[in-house]
């Protein structure tokens, strides 16, 4: 006869949901059952500390992370987890399919910040960190130490309007040559495109 062997313990994977305020990103409540509002789901390993009350969920909030596509929960006085230090001073280059487009249009002499269609309308579904400002520095080819101007803008105004022009201030600016656009990096794909005559 075949002898059956039992598990001392049965593992799952117990998941549940975060309701959370979509303006605020205050947690309202962290259940495993169906209440009404908005909520993403979570593992009980990421949420054990809440749900026991070794930690408070009045210090904590929920924002998106735009670079992961997911929601997170933060400590209230931070928006982002983690962040790595080349993030700080992030060189934008010229790529393909940017959520975030710089264009350096020496035609009308002007710099314009746009936003990809992509991005305006998971940011406006997921309502999270609208509020946030966009910085550039636009500096000496290369040289983020040589400083020539600065521009910013809200996402949620870059959302209403799907760009915003910023008009030449310096000479450096009027210049022909080259120049390097360097931001605090909150989104993952950025692009630097220059306009010419």
């Amino acid at each position: 006869m075949e002898e059956i062997v039992v598990p001392n313990k049965l593992l799952f994977n117990v998941v549940y949901k975060v309701y959370f305020d979509k303006d605020s990103g205050n947690i309202t409540s962290i259940t495993n059952s169906n209440e009404t509002g908005n909520y993403f789901e979570i593992d009980f390993e990421s949420v054990k500390s809440l749900l026991s009350g070794a930690e408070r969920i009045v210090d904590y909030k929920v924002v998106y992370d735009t670079r992961k596509f997911e929601y997170e929960i933060v400590p209230k006085n931070q928006s982002i987890v983690s962040i790595d230090a080349d993030d700080l001073i992030y060189k934008i280059t010229t790529l393909q399919q940017p959520q975030i487009s710089v264009i350096q249009n020496k035609k009308e002499n002007k710099w314009t910040v746009e936003i990809s269609e992509q991005l305006k309308s998971v940011l406006e579904e997921k309502g999270a960190r609208l509020e946030e400002i966009l910085f550039f520095s636009i500096t000496q080819k290369d040289n983020p130490n040589i400083l020539y101007r600065t521009f910013s803008c809200k996402i949620c105004d870059l959302i209403k309007s799907k760009k915003i022009d910023f008009e030449y201030i310096s000479q450096e600016e009027l210049k022909d040559s080259a120049l390097s656009i360097y931001t605090s990096r909150k989104f993952e794909y950025y692009s630097h495109e220059v306009i010419n005559e």
